[in-house]
């Protein structure tokens, strides 16, 4: 992973959540393999541009990280429109963040395209043992509400930070392939009819003209 602007691919995305769910200290640790418990909040948005080896690609994120205060929700709105996917993140020791996943994701449906790609992510699950939101209600989440990945995530232990991005990534670059092909079927089945209805008038003009040219319609 690396900070550079060279890329064959370009995604926004960004990442909403409630305040102190852990947002930037997963970004932290995917950029700079640090984290720091006593972190400050955003205050209002910050703004790094992370490229992803994906195969042969090399994908740029334009990442913003939002604070997640609600004195701040009216100047975030305006990052969602131009977001090719968002990352959705609660801390599973705080029942109060997860349930406030409803507002976020209610806020990009809002505000985002309808095609916005959605992870959800529960987020310090080493604290195991002050768990208050289980896997099983948040992979349930997500499936009912279309998301395109669920994960439970820690910025303290583990390489998941750099796991979400690299499926982020992945995700993005998937969807925009899956739809150039999808465009190309039709393009292409379009063809096809048209080459089908022509023959077909052309065979049914040719009938009639056979059907009306006897010796008896002379």
């Amino acid at each position: 992973m690396q900070q550079t602007l060279q890329a064959d691919k370009k995604y926004k995305i960004i990442w909403v959540g409630d305040s102190g769910v852990g947002k930037t200290c997963l970004l932290t640790k995917a950029l700079k393999n640090f984290f720091d418990q006593e972190i400050k909040s955003t205050l209002g948005f910050e703004y790094f541009n992370i490229t992803i080896n994906l195969k042969d690609k090399k994908i740029l994120l334009q990442t913003w990280d939002t604070c997640g205060q609600e004195s701040f929700e009216c100047i975030v709105n305006i990052f969602y429109k131009r977001a090719k996917l968002a990352i959705l993140v609660y801390s599973i020791d705080d029942r109060k963040s997860f349930d406030r996943i409803n507002f976020w994701l209610s806020e990009i449906r809002l505000n985002a395209n309808e095609n916005t790609k959605l992870i959800l992510i529960g987020n310090k699950n080493d604290l195991e043992k002050r768990r208050e939101v289980s896997y099983e209600e948040g992979k349930s989440f997500s499936k009912v509400n279309g998301f395109d990945l669920f994960m439970e995530s820690s910025a303290k232990e583990g390489d998941t930070p750099n796991l979400i991005l690299n499926k982020a990534a992945k995700i993005l670059y998937d969807s925009e392939i899956e739809s150039l092909k999808k465009n190309q079927d039709i393009n292409d089945n379009s063809g096809k009819k048209s080459f089908k209805l022509e023959e077909f008038n052309d065979n049914k003009s040719n009938k009639d003209y056979e059907m009306t040219s006897c010796k008896d319609c002379i």
